[in-house]
């Protein structure tokens, strides 16, 4: 009897061990950034302009690819940018924790030919096994560099549509393996149109979703026009955090500083550059999110580590030189 209850206690703690050992709930707002990665080594020189932004989060990213003819997923090799390597991704970590902040580590697959991964799909088990395997040595290896580091968050992939509905049980499995090696907070970053669509987020502790919601078709809404159209929106993430008691957070967001830039993101003309519709755009969100209790925060996309980033006519997603970074600053530092 006795050698019965030993059994039962030791079991107890094992199951209590594997648990996680903090709460998603007691964390403060994430105001996060997506940094690009670094070219060279010495660009991260340039970290401590990130001061400006008024961040306490980074999201960091070693891209992997997938050939146009091979489906497998291939990262940390010598034709990649230093930051994308395993070696840049631990020296950007050790200079974010340096700095005091936290930090994610979000890989991220490029699909030559493609680009985005939503639309990655294969048709036989032999292909599908043999991405699998791969995409798991990929994940499994940052895992590995999330725990040693104490890294603060990990997610276990980016936007895959097709994989994760047909393939549940793979992720599933990922998810068992990369929490017997890593014993922080997990999440998946879905894209905004399919994180309805994941049937394991319960075995994660964010609900993570990369929010290039299209709001309005109107090319120059009003910002009341714009809280009114992320009210929906919001509703249906509060009832999803609510029905899996788990926070949302933006895994990805942000506005191109184009005219139009909360509409469909992809469509837009960056020949008519639109400072004001930028700042608008990040001005609702905020309003629209970051005051509320299930929601856990997000990271802008993003953030480049060369000089004279961004500017006044540069159309793309970084607010860098551009007049929505303080409106960025007023509510991360709020």
């Amino acid at each position: 009897m006795r050698w019965g209850i030993l059994g039962i206690l030791f079991c107890t703690l094992i199951f209590f061990a594997q648990k996680r050992i903090w709460s998603p709930k007691k964390i403060d707002k994430i105001n996060g950034i997506s940094l690009v990665a670094p070219p060279k080594a010495t660009d991260l020189l340039m970290f401590d302009a990130l001061d400006s932004s008024g961040s306490n989060w980074v999201a960091i990213i070693p891209y992997g690819f997938t050939p146009r003819v091979q489906n497998i997923v291939i990262s940390n090799v010598s034709n990649q940018w230093w930051g994308e390597t395993k070696k840049g991704v631990i020296a950007m970590i050790h200079r974010a924790q340096t700095k005091g902040m936290k930090v994610m580590i979000k890989p991220h697959v490029w699909v030559q030919g493609e680009g985005w991964p939503g639309s990655f799909d294969l048709q036989t088990e032999s292909e599908w096994h043999a991405w699998e395997q791969s995409y798991e040595n990929y994940i499994i290896t940052y895992a590995q560099v999330a725990d040693s580091l104490q890294v603060d968050l990990f997610c276990i992939g980016t936007e895959y549509r097709m994989s994760v509905q047909k393939r549940s049980l793979f992720w599933k499995q990922l998810i068992a393996k990369v929490r017997s090696l890593y014993r922080g907070p997990i999440t998946y970053a879905a894209n905004w149109d399919n994180y309805q669509n994941i049937d394991f987020w319960e075995d994660l502790d964010f609900i993570g979703i990369d929010a290039y919601f299209p709001l309005l078709e109107d090319a120059n809404p009003s910002i009341d026009q714009l809280r009114k159209a992320w009210k929906p929106i919001s509703l249906d993430l509060k009832s999803m955090s609510l029905s899996y008691d788990l926070p949302i957070l933006f895994t990805e967001y942000g506005y191109q500083s184009v005219l139009g830039s909360a509409g469909n993101h992809w469509e837009l003309n960056q020949e008519i550059i639109s400072m004001s519709s930028q700042s608008i755009a990040y001005q609702a969100l905020f309003d629209a999110f970051w005051q509320e209790p299930w929601f856990a925060g997000g990271f802008l996309w993003k953030w480049h580590f060369k000089k004279n980033a961004g500017g006044i006519h540069d159309p793309n997603f970084t607010p860098q030189g551009k007049p929505a970074l303080q409106i960025i600053q007023r509510n991360y530092k709020n």
